[in-house]
């Protein structure tokens, strides 16, 4: 979710390497959002799993790649 209001659905490159979620998109309707200061990773549940403050100006059509360290927890953990 960019900015508390813009759902991102479709990604180019969803991949796990190296100990990270790499996620890359385009932003969709990058001229009415001007500057991005909240991105938010959800579950499919619709929980926040990441919640990062950011300053990005956007002005033309970008894509961003947003990562995040993953870890593979065991059932008992």
């Amino acid at each position: 979710i960019i900015n508390d209001s813009v759902e991102v659905t479709d990604f180019v490159q969803k991949l796990i390497t190296g100990g990270y979620l790499r996620m890359q998109f385009k932003i969709p309707n990058w001229e009415d959002i001007g500057i991005i200061t909240n991105l938010k990773l959800l579950d499919e549940k619709g929980f926040i799993l990441s919640n990062d403050n950011v300053y990005v100006p956007i002005k033309s059509d970008s894509m961003i790649e947003y990562r995040f360290n993953v870890k593979e927890l065991l059932e008992n953990e």
